[in-house]
């Protein structure tokens, strides 16, 4: 399994995270967004179990094997 975390919230990130969706043996995990509340609000409606407001937290986070940076 490709765990992959995003950084941004826009209208690309929304296309990356629907092509995961639908390619096997990849999950999208964690989420990096300047705003918690607009990060936790995009990672609710994608199921994406972590939010993250920095890079440095990110990068530092457990259980990531990629990043896609869609800002």
């Amino acid at each position: 399994m490709l765990r992959f975390a995003i950084i941004g919230t826009g209208n690309i990130s929304r296309r990356f995270l629907d092509a995961v969706a639908d390619t096997e043996g990849c999950e999208a995990v964690a989420l990096m967004s300047r705003s918690l509340s607009h990060g936790g609000a995009f990672a609710k409606e994608y199921g994406i179990p972590l939010v993250y407001e920095t890079v440095e937290e990110l990068c530092t986070a457990p259980g990531i094997d990629a990043v896609y940076i869609a800002s």
